[in-house]
């Protein structure tokens, strides 16, 4: 008999185990925990952090950078955003090549982004449900809505562009992933 190092294993509780196994409350407190810091938010940024590469890098890939957009900030002075897709655009770039990788992070720094991270406030409505101080009468009559830029990332010319689906995308350096501000593409 030879395991396969690969092959799932599978553990059953005996009836003397059966004790050290959670209860179904404490299971879904975990449970809700460990989702809950799914949505936990970034604080930080990185510029180039060096990765090395342990095995063989497929040729199709060396010399190729993978981008990714998504939501990372989830709170502002304390006030956690209604809904996770409310949160604040972060796109990481890997970049890979021979035996290395080369990973950074940084937030699309919209106007918004820049105004509620100097107030470390919230100060604008978000489509899924945020809503700015004031209550229902700061809010009623507003219809301008934040971009959070967090949906998805294109490389379109010499740019790479955060996008949102309810606004203009936002240009991004895609070496630095500096912000360049909103973009109407040329249009």
């Amino acid at each position: 008999d030879s395991m396969c190092p690969t092959a799932p294993l599978l553990l059953t509780a005996t009836s003397s185990s059966a004790a050290l196994l959670p209860t179904s409350s404490s299971l879904a407190a975990q449970l809700r925990q460990d989702w809950r810091s799914a949505f936990a938010t970034q604080p930080l940024e990185f510029s180039r952090v060096s990765l090395r590469i342990d095995g063989v890098l497929p040729e199709e890939l060396r010399g190729g950078t993978f981008f990714k957009n998504a939501p990372a900030r989830f709170e502002r002075g304390g006030i956690e955003y209604a809904h996770w897709l409310d949160g604040d655009g972060y796109v990481t770039s890997l970049a890979l090549d021979d035996g290395m990788a080369t990973w950074s992070a940084r937030y699309v720094r919209t106007d918004a982004f820049d105004n509620e991270d100097a107030s470390d406030a919230v100060e604008w409505r978000t489509t899924f449900g945020t809503q700015k101080p004031g209550g229902v009468l700061a809010n009623a009559m507003d219809i301008k809505l934040k971009s959070p830029a967090n949906t998805n990332v294109m490389l379109f010319g010499d740019k790479l562009y955060a996008l949102w689906e309810a606004g203009p995308p936002y240009a991004l350096d895609p070496h630095t992933l500096e912000c360049q501000g909103a973009s109407d593409l040329g249009g």
